[in-house]
């Protein structure tokens, strides 16, 4: 079935998909000075009743000259009732973070993190969520037990089971979720490179045309903190039954690096993808582009693979 949005009102067979958003405050046993205090958010989205996947936002609330350290993380993670409104959660997660004085800390940006703790349900949307942990930047020097505490909330969207059964006139909406993987040449004179992970989320306003928000941060090079936030627009398609092609560009902020060829941060990019549908919901694909900041020195091609994933939302579903 071709990427797009069709509106219309015919039911059909569906299913929920659970997502839990968490507001989140995490505390750094140590660092190279002292405590960390984090706060931010995770998303978590269920592929079944117990397994998730998590993208997760954080930026130091605490510290000594901690402003500006964020890290970002996608990982797996599990929640399995141990008890009447208890259950038993923990997550796996691979990231990128750096900024806040941390650059022997941090390393190039890479980061692991491991957590396992409780889950109380309060009600059915909402509940509180206690974890222990550990988090390594494998090329720094910060590696520190944790402690996460926050405040869920659970809901539900509902989007139908099979693909080939959905009439047109059904889809109310659809979106694509990208994992990214991307280098490009930070400094022309010298070759420094600059390897990120990140993702950009595509929202559908016609079969073919999209809009929506990317962003990513940089896993290795010496600019540990270099961060990438953009809103993108293009044109998405398949042909040939399996094959893909996107074309897009950004239009955005980045920065952090420490390198005055930045400029003010305002940032341009444009896209362009090839990939094969490797089932109706995922695709793998090789982009290219090219990406400039209008007031500073960067201007480089841009190359890498990525990862998709469809969600469609299907009028008629009922809880």
């Amino acid at each position: 079935m071709a990427i797009g949005v069709l509106m219309g009102t015919v039911p059909v067979t569906s299913s929920s998909t659970q997502h839990v958003q968490t507001i989140v405050f995490e505390h750094y046993f140590t660092s190279d000075n002292g405590t960390i205090g984090m706060g931010g958010f995770t998303f978590d989205t269920f592929l079944n009743d117990s397994l998730f996947y998590r993208l997760s936002v954080l930026e130091a609330v605490g510290g000594v000259n901690r402003a500006g350290y964020a890290v970002a993380g996608f990982g797996v993670g599990w929640l399995t009732p141990v008890a009447p409104r208890w259950n038993w959660t923990g997550a796996l997660e691979v990231g990128a973070g750096g900024g806040g004085h941390l650059t022997e800390g941090t390393g190039g940006g890479l980061s692991f993190k491991y957590q396992t703790g409780l889950h109380y349900s309060i009600n059915p949307e909402w509940g509180w969520a206690v974890s222990m942990g550990w988090l390594d930047f494998p090329d720094g020097t910060l590696h520190t037990p944790i402690v996460s505490t926050g405040l869920t909330w659970r809901h539900w969207d509902y989007r139908n089971t099979d693909t080939d059964a959905v009439p047109k006139e059904a889809i109310k909406s659809v979106q694509v979720l990208t994992l990214d993987h991307k280098s490009f040449i930070y400094n022309q004179d010298s070759g420094e490179t600059i390897s990120l992970i990140g993702g950009r989320f595509r929202k559908f306003i016609t079969p073919t045309i999209y809009w929506g928000e990317a962003g990513y941060a940089a896993i290795s090079g010496k600019r540990h903190g270099y961060i990438e936030g953009a809103l993108i627009g293009g044109i998405r398609s398949i042909f040939m039954d399996r094959l893909v092609w996107d074309l897009g560009v950004g239009i955005g902020a980045g920065g952090g690096g420490g390198d005055s060829r930045e400029g003010d941060g305002l940032m341009v990019q444009t896209y362009a993808e090839l990939g094969y549908s490797l089932t109706d919901r995922w695709a793998l694909s090789y982009q290219v582009g090219t990406m400039s900041f209008v007031n500073g020195d960067i201007n480089s091609t841009v190359s890498g693979l990525n990862l998709g994933y469809t969600l469609w939302s299907v009028q008629g579903a009922a809880k």
